[in-house]
């Protein structure tokens, strides 16, 4: 039994030692390509750090160099708009994951310019800053109930002089008032377990039924919505409250237990679905509905 361990070890070791040497010529390409806005070294060093579920067989001998340090970039997977990324932060990693490696948000896949764009679960911004860069008449709407986040999107916004945004620092919820998140470094989301958590905080609420209830039926809307969880209570409902031209990027939490309804509902409001990535339970879709001409 002991040497069938060791024989897994070593296969496990030598695959994960591949693993990196396919990383660090990835790294390697990716900071050629960007280094005209930027540091070879930080593109490098950015690139590695966004691969999250690599557990490298020579972290030890880089973990130092990597702690703490960020970098300011500026990339068209962004917009390229001028942002500070930290290397350190899981989280930020795994959202610049999606936008370099899997290209979650491809705005390719969009087949009419948007006049109003609403960005819920904003983040640090990285969507908003990729329509403006390609739609720069479009109306941008950004809701983060998370502080530090807020002030970093208003800091880039401020920045990179991204005009025609308006932005909440506000949790999306049916409900009226406010409601309590849970922080987890640059994430935040419902924990309905640990109500005596000293990282839960108050955050003021705004309803998206009643943004889309402000909404002329002629705009075309573009919908990004990522509220770890807090989806549910718009998806499937407002779907049909959509405008007649309309794309949503949407990523579920639960798999496909909520899935199968949203997509029917999108499928019979006329909307052609499609899933863009699926990690089981999450699960990243794009839906699209372009109004008859007469």
């Amino acid at each position: 039994m002991s040497e069938k361990k060791g024989i897994s070890r070593l296969v496990s070791l030598l695959i994960r030692s591949l693993k990196d040497v396919e990383i660090f010529f990835s790294a390697f390409a990716f900071a050629f390509k960007y280094s005209s806005k930027n540091k070879i070294t930080d593109l490098f060093q950015f690139r590695k750090a966004i691969e999250i579920e690599q557990v490298s067989p020579f972290r030890s001998m880089v973990k130092n160099f990597r702690a703490g340090k960020s970098v300011n970039l500026q990339l068209p997977q962004f917009g390229n708009a001028k942002i500070e990324f930290h290397l350190d932060d899981y989280f930020q990693m795994a959202i610049c994951e999606e936008f370099i490696k899997y290209k979650i948000y491809d705005l390719s896949l969009l087949k009419f310019t948007p006049d109003v764009s609403i960005d819920c679960g904003t983040y640090r911004g990285y969507f908003s800053f990729l329509i403006h860069e390609q739609f720069k008449n479009c109306k941008i709407v950004c809701i983060e109930p998370h502080p530090e986040n807020y002030k970093s999107l208003m800091k880039s916004v401020s920045e990179n002089s991204i005009e025609n945004v308006v932005a909440f620092n506000n949790a999306l919820s049916t409900k009226q008032g406010s409601i309590e998140l849970e922080l987890w470094g640059s994430n935040m989301s419902k924990n309905d377990a640990n109500q005596n958590s000293p990282n839960l905080v108050s955050v003021a609420t705004i309803d998206l039924f009643e943004i889309l209830k402000s909404m002329k039926q002629s705009e075309k809307l573009m919908l990004k919505m990522d509220i770890e969880g807090g989806e549910l209570e718009y998806f499937p409902d407002c779907i049909s409250q959509l405008p007649q031209t309309c794309a949503v990027f949407l990523e579920t939490h639960d798999g496909w237990d909520s899935l199968k309804n949203i997509q029917q509902q999108f499928i019979e409001n006329d909307f052609a679905f499609q899933v863009i990535r699926d990690r089981g339970l999450y699960i990243d879709i794009f839906a699209q509905r372009i109004a008859a001409t007469s």
